[in-house]
């Protein structure tokens, strides 16, 4: 998990990068900050897939609350 987390941010560290040099104006902000919530999300399904919770599990426990 930690390591899926790493990668992401290092990744849209280094496109936020690349978009400055080439002055693209606010894609220099979408962009990073959208690649980095979707690697947020795999890494969170990953993590789940690796325990064996089916995405319906995973919907029905965030619907409760304890």
């Amino acid at each position: 998990m930690a390591g899926g987390i790493y990668f992401t941010i290092i990744f849209s560290d280094g496109v936020r990068e690349v978009l400055e040099r080439r002055r693209t104006g606010t894609g220099a902000i979408i962009i990073p900050s959208i690649i980095k919530y979707i690697g947020y999300i795999l890494v969170f399904i990953g993590v789940l897939a690796t325990f064996g919770v089916t995405s319906a599990e995973a919907l029905a426990g965030g619907t409760f609350e304890a």
